[in-house]
């Protein structure tokens, strides 16, 4: 197999678009619900669709500076350890910012290594260079750098904020991100509203752990186990609840690996919004969060003398489903009190067990969940593009069991792959509509997310996929839409969405070990398209590091692959001839080993007779 022809197949899956929007049309539903006040405002809140020129006008200005350093002393479950902090801080303070307003976020980095910083969810109409995915849309800033971002935000909901370069995030810099939506549209009611984060806690740094993740010692590939799970990034914390009150809680997931199952105690939830995306209240026992989703759920307190006397817990359950071992002491449900009566003594709400969801059953399926705004399946009934991705599992010839799309490792290109669509400029015209199949041939669960876009979910199962018959018939109308998917153990699922957010945009595992150990690939969309040229700060940027800013992956014209980073190879599925001549040498010092040991035994019989001869 030429690795290198097969990586360039996945890296340069071309979805050729116009920068046009199909319009959708207002959905009748209850008052409760977001109303976008018209067809367009709809696309640009969750379907991908640009904004029409000369529509939007410009909203306010938004600045934050991040001067990225290390926060010593950070203790969490008699652990301290150092962080990843900002301005001197751990945790990062949340950020909230209006739809329409243009964000400025200048980062300083003070680490010893360099980093970049990702707006998870973030469509980037216009701005595809501020997307912060390293060696998909920029260069990394250097240790004692510094970089500025700038774009104009439009689409509401709830995202985050964090690195994007080599597992930083996990020991810290993330934080979560919340956009107001324009005062025309009505959001489900509420009276406040708060941001509720989970995350896994290692005791060790990122660095430390993936360096025995992606080992030889490790070729089944087990994944490292966090030492314990945090709310609001601490092991416990209590949210005072007002009687007769309605809340909005924003669940966002920081994890490295876990999928996290959350309840409510004594409190009916309604489902809102996914990842970004308005959906019609859905009443539900339960709902999984996976690695970087986000979920929001309104809450209504209970009224006063009804059950206000105690207090309540919010329970988020790790799935354990890809444990191989546990760490000492670990607590797999992570929880959070809803506090009624201050005093002391207070009880907490014992639940019977008929009343605790079944978190085998009870379970929210997602694809239940409807989007506010219409848009049926595009398009119906297939689209013009398919592409095929199978998450494979298996240990290649560097000894270390890899993360695959097609059993071909993502390798990071030499060129930011946004460079390299600006300068070659080439497209292949595979029309407006894309679909991406993805068949989990591995055992887990995993979350892959899409930058750029929110997808349609098309079809999300557990079972094998049947390549005869892929489609769900007849196609969901007006399918689920996010940005991040969890694909069962041994299932697949099927996204489409509009190729009309040209750029290079990142499709990976959000479990951060995995997209360490290759499962990712980047897909160009509508690179002659793109436009603009490269920002000189970047280019300036890349230049001192050492790192082009055009050519093709490996830094060259046209297909010149010269000098690309080969990586590691499939192992043999036969034995070759190497392996027959080790076998033959094996073979042979056995034999030479055994006639040896014979030898010196039949040696020692002679020596043994001999001295028993008495002498004469």
């Amino acid at each position: 197999m030429s690795y290198s022809k097969t990586l360039i197949q996945l890296i340069a899956l071309f979805i050729a678009a116009f920068a046009s929007a199909q319009s959708t049309s207002s959905s009748t539903t209850s008052a409760a619900l977001a109303r976008p006040s018209s067809a367009f405002v709809q696309q640009i809140g969750d379907t991908g669709g640009p904004a029409p020129v000369g529509v939007f006008q410009q909203g306010g200005v938004k600045t934050f500076t991040w001067d990225i350093g290390y926060v010593n002393g950070v203790t969490r479950f008699n652990t301290t350890r150092r962080m990843i902090g900002v301005n001197g801080k751990w945790p990062i303070e949340g950020m909230v910012v209006d739809y329409n307003d243009t964000v400025i976020f200048n980062v300083v980095n003070h680490l010893d290594k360099e980093t970049a910083i990702h707006f998870h969810g973030i469509f980037h109409y216009g701005s595809q260079n501020m997307d912060g995915a390293t060696y998909a849309t920029q260069c990394p800033i250097p240790a004692g750098g510094s970089y500025q971002y700038k774009f104009q935000v439009l689409q509401w909901g709830t995202y985050w904020v964090h690195a994007h370069w080599k597992g930083e995030y996990v020991d810290g810099l993330r934080a979560p991100l919340v956009i107001n939506p324009p005062k025309s549209v009505e959001m489900a009611p509420f009276d406040e509203e708060t941001v509720i984060s989970v995350a896994d806690w290692y005791n060790e740094e990122h660095p430390i752990v993936l360096s025995r993740f992606l080992s030889i010692y490790n070729p089944s590939g087990a994944e490292p186990t966090p030492n314990q799970g945090m709310l609001n990034e601490v092991d416990h914390f209590d949210f005072k609840m007002t009687p007769g009150k309605t809340y909005k809680f924003r669940f966002v997931s920081f994890a490295a690996l876990v999928t996290y199952d959350i309840y409510f105690e004594g409190h009916d939830m309604y489902v809102v919004e996914a990842d970004g995306v308005d959906m019609e209240p859905s009443l539900q026992k339960a709902f999984a969060l996976a690695p970087a989703q986000r979920m929001s759920v309104i809450v209504k307190a209970r009224e006063a003398g009804n059950g206000t006397d105690v207090n309540y817990n919010v329970h988020a359950v790790m799935e354990s489903g890809m444990f191989e071992s546990r760490a000492e002491g670990l607590i797999e449900d992570v929880t959070m009190t809803l506090v009624y009566n201050s005093a002391p003594n207070a009880e907490i709400f014992q639940a019977s067990n008929d009343t605790i969801p079944d978190l085998e059953t009870d379970l929210m399926d997602e694809t239940t969940l409807v989007p506010v705004a219409v848009l049926d399946a595009l398009p119906n009934p297939h689209p013009s593009n398919s592409f095929n991705l199978e998450v494979i599992f298996q240990v290649f010839s560097d000894g270390v069991n890899h993360g695959t799309f097609n059993s071909t490792p993502f390798m990071m290109p030499a060129v930011p792959s946004l460079f390299t669509a600006q300068t070659i400029g080439s497209d292949h015209n595979l029309g407006d509509v894309a679909e991406i199949i993805i068949v989990n041939s591995d055992s887990g669960k995993h979350p892959f997310h899409l930058h750029g876009h929110a997808f349609q979910v098309i079809a999300l199962s557990n079972e094998t996929f049947d390549a005869s018959n892929p489609y769900p018939n007849p196609l969901p109308a007006n399918p689920m839409r996010r940005d991040t998917i969890n694909i069962p153990g041994g299932g697949y699922t099927i996204l489409r969405f509009q190729a009309s957010n040209p750029g290079a945009w990142f499709l990976h595992c959000h479990i951060e070990w995995h997209f360490e150990a290759g499962l990712a690939a980047i897909l160009f969309e509508a690179p002659s398209k793109i436009g603009g040229s490269i920002d000189p700060a970047m280019a300036a940027m890349c230049k001192a590091q050492g790192i082009p800013s055009s050519g093709n992956a490996a830094g060259n014209k046209g297909l010149d692959m010269t000098g690309y980073m080969v990586g590691p190879s499939t192992l043999p599925t036969t034995i070759t001839a190497t392996g027959w001549g080790a076998m033959a040498a094996c073979a042979i010092s056995s034999f030479v080993g055994v006639a040896t040991v014979i030898w010196f035994a039949k040696k020692d019989e002679v020596v043994e007779r001999s001295e028993a001869v008495p002498a004469n």
